[in-house]
């Protein structure tokens, strides 16, 4: 039976939804990232080498043991535990270190009150409750990494090889590895081999040997697949189609979400976006302020993806001064915070997309505090 749904006795339906990630658009800082610097010697550069270990082998098939993962939000879990984390202290760490995005705030509460939103993270849970009470916004519309640190389990000898693993690849050079896989190999020096083969080792056949794999199968890591399913259980749930849905993303997590709602013919914006996500897109982009998301999905949401595309062919002060409809109020805004130089939006083709990718890898890397390849 289908559910009961009082908007529909009213007659009135949604017709348009928003979802989002997380870091990059709402927040500035990667708390995953600083969790793994706070509770492992050298967590950063762990984070890094695991980060791009995921990136470069999100596309191959080798063969591994049921249950064997290479996403990042889950190869960290008994990495934190082994090394101390509790859930008081990665909630209380994600408040201290919680860096919204300017105009975050601001976009967020606006589009709430324009079209169902929804956020779609790999994140930890520790880290959306502070995010959802900084900017006002329902946890129960968060699809987000829930583990509980404290309920896991884990005998003494495995955490010391935990300890161990965690040691010997924060002593990894991220530069060693490639920054994306090739089918003829990638060029790559004995050292990026060896490295690759190490964590394949680690990953893929020791970690499912270990007690403690058996807990983490009671956590929900998100990571590029679970972001699509989660997509399609809006859909499901919200029925609102994809050509009627605007996605915001910009991790390499998001790319596959972004090209299922670029396909159906909705708003596919990458966010100051890794290569990925900009290929997935059919918008992209690059700003230091996350009100201007808001002006394209008030677009969206009024005149459809081509009345985005012609906003983005006169994107200049004179048009965006002379345009009139229902949210002058919000261009007024828009314009106020940029009075100099408007944030560079493009629809994306094959004539500019590699000339986008690099602008926005390279502003991406500039602006970001921690950044990396997530």
């Amino acid at each position: 039976m289908d559910e009961y749904n009082p908007m529909d006795e009213l007659g009135l339906h949604e017709d348009k939804q928003f979802v989002s990630n997380c870091h990059g658009f709402i927040v500035k800082n990667n708390n995953t990232r600083e969790l793994c610097a706070n509770f492992i010697k050298n967590g950063e550069r762990l984070y890094d080498v695991l980060s791009r270990y995921e990136a470069v082998t999100v596309y191959t098939s080798k063969t591994v043991k049921e249950g064997a993962t290479r996403e990042l939000m889950k190869l960290l879990v008994p990495l934190l535990k082994a090394n101390g984390i509790t859930d008081h202290s990665a909630y209380n760490l994600s408040r201290e270190t919680l860096d919204l995005m300017p105009g975050a705030d601001r976009a967020m509460h606006y589009l709430g009150n324009l079209l169902p939103c929804f956020i779609n993270t790999s994140s930890y849970e520790h880290h959306m409750m502070n995010v959802t009470e900084s900017i006002g916004f329902p946890m129960s519309n968060v699809n987000c990494s829930q583990v509980s640190f404290d309920s896991l389990d884990i005998k003494t000898s495995e955490a010391r090889e935990l300890r161990e693993i965690s040691s010997k690849i924060a002593r990894m050079s991220v530069d060693d590895l490639p920054e994306k896989f090739l089918e003829q190999g990638w060029g790559g020096t004995r050292k990026g081999w060896d490295m690759m083969e190490y964590l394949d080792r680690t990953f893929l056949e020791r970690l499912p040997e270990m007690d403690i794999f058996m807990e983490l199968e009671e956590s929900v890591p998100i990571g590029a697949n679970e972001k699509s399913y989660t997509l399609l259980e809006i859909r499901r749930q919200s029925n609102i189609d994809f050509g009627s849905t605007v996605y915001v993303g910009g991790g390499a997590t998001d790319h596959q979400a972004l090209d299922i709602v670029n396909d159906g013919g909705g708003l596919a914006i990458s966010f100051n976006g890794t290569e990925d996500s900009v290929r997935g897109s059919n918008v992209a982009v690059i700003s230091s302020d996350s009100i201007v998301i808001a002006v394209l999905t008030a677009e969206f949401y009024n005149g459809g993806i081509e009345s985005v595309h012609e906003l983005i062919d006169n994107w200049n002060m004179e048009y965006l001064a002379k345009k009139e409809g229902p949210d002058k109020n919000l261009l007024d805004t828009f314009r106020s915070r940029f009075p100099k130089r408007l944030p560079e939006v493009f629809g994306i083709d094959v004539d500019n997309i590699e000339n986008v990718i690099d602008k926005s890898k390279t502003y991406r890397k500039k602006f970001y505090q921690n950044f990396t390849y997530k």
